[in-house]
């Protein structure tokens, strides 16, 4: 109970501004184009059109809350988290941008409910953040899973997704700098992987990792690995 209820520590240093740049420059470039191009369009173009903005606008705002999480890590706590209904929920409310994206969610959960000993906003983001990459960078029609499964000691939440491959020979260098620092990835352009340092910082600070796998058939998965807790009378 002790641990379930201690607060986290802080961790990791000023994200940069030129990869915070980066990342707000796409979402707030797509909404500036789409509301200087109203005039043009027709009424189901402008609907369509008012749907971009809307998701390109909450992608943007779940960057920036991330990074207000990141600066008061010291005052969030962690508790027992029941992944399979922290994944259902976040399925259930990125059901717009699979629509947009022509992808969809399969959701892989274990029987039993999985507790999780961590922060519910820090993972959340997390697991948000690891979805949108996938559909950002993965193939429109294969579906990006999202599987709750135990690892060792721990609790794993995985994002599968049919984009590009991490080369192989930068695989190992990956997984040794990921959630170090911002690095984009060269199968991922236009990404400066502040999304992926911010993850990684969070999953320090639930004393979890955050890690990468090649899938064997094509594209990767990248994963969160929590503390399970022993809370199990909550189940």
């Amino acid at each position: 109970m002790g641990q379930e209820n201690s607060q986290l520590e802080g961790v990791g240093q000023m994200p940069s501004l030129v990869a915070l740049a980066h990342e707000l420059k796409a979402p707030l470039g797509l909404i500036r184009h789409l509301a200087l191009c109203r005039d043009y369009y027709d009424q189901a173009e402008q609907t369509a059109a008012l749907r971009r903005i809307e998701l390109a606008s909450e992608r943007a705002l779940r960057l920036v809350e991330a990074l207000g999480l990141s600066y008061r890590l010291q005052d969030l706590t962690s508790e027992p988290i029941n992944l399979n209904c922290l994944c259902l929920d976040i399925a259930h409310e990125l059901t717009p941008l699979c629509v947009e994206s022509d992808q969809k969610i399969e959701l892989k959960l274990p029987r039993q409910p999985l507790l999780g000993l961590g922060n519910r906003d820090l993972l959340s983001s997390v697991v948000f953040g690891l979805c949108d990459n996938a559909f950002s960078y993965g193939s429109a029609g294969q579906p990006i899973k999202l599987h709750v499964s135990r690892h060792s000691q721990n609790a794993r939440v995985a994002v599968y997704d049919h984009g590009p491959g991490v080369v192989k020979s930068q695989l190992k260098s990956l997984r040794q700098r990921l959630g170090k620092a911002p690095q984009p990835l060269s199968n991922r352009p236009g990404s400066s992987g502040l999304g992926l340092y911010i993850a990684g910082q969070f999953a320090e600070a639930m004393q979890g990792e955050l890690g990468v796998r090649q899938s064997l058939k094509s594209g990767q998965s990248f994963y969160i690995d929590i503390p399970r807790s022993t809370q199990l009378s909550l189940i």
